[in-house]
């Protein structure tokens, strides 16, 4: 008789409810979100991933729930933990991306800890520079789920990563 099991951690994720709280709690009047610029992350058809932001999921939102079965709150709860898989006929997202396979890898086999070693600047808090593209959305994804505010530095185009505990407008 041969008995197998798998050593390989399971990653536990919840974006943090006082993230979603802010999220939700935003007022869409025709001007630009304060969390246009910070990228949120949901689960697409086909096994990608796409990258958005707070005024498109509020779109397909709009759309997909037009008579309110489900609150915004629960509706981004869902999407932004990986419960809800959006479809390219919601919204066609600007970028979508399957993770890279070393990765995905390494976050599931030896955990977030060793990502944020090997591929973040803690002291400035941004990603290290030189990764090819796959390497970038798919660090900066598992950021996200690990409660980091992910977004573009304009001025120097690094991507920048902060801990939501760090930003002190969501622990109000």
């Amino acid at each position: 008789m041969i008995i197998a099991y798998s050593c390989a951690k399971k990653q536990n994720y919840s974006i943090s409810s006082q993230f979603i709280e802010k999220l939700s709690s935003e007022k869409f009047e025709g001007i630009p979100s304060r969390f246009d610029f910070d990228f949120l992350f949901v689960k697409c058809d086909s096994n990608n991933i796409a990258i958005t932001n707070l005024s498109d999921l509020h779109c397909i939102y709009e759309r997909t729930y037009p008579q309110k079965k489900i609150t915004f709150k629960t509706f981004l709860s869902k999407a932004l933990n990986q419960n809800l898989i959006i479809t390219r006929s919601q919204c066609n997202f600007t970028k979508r991306f399957i993770l890279n396979d070393t990765i995905k890898d390494l976050y599931e086999n030896k955990g977030f800890d060793v990502i944020k070693k090997k591929y973040y600047n803690a002291q400035k808090k941004i990603m290290i520079s030189g990764l090819s593209e796959s390497y970038q959305y798919s660090i900066m994804y598992y950021f996200f789920l690990n409660n980091y505010v992910v977004g573009i530095d304009d001025v120097y185009g690094c991507c920048i990563m902060i801990p939501h505990k760090d930003i002190p407008s969501l622990q109000r």
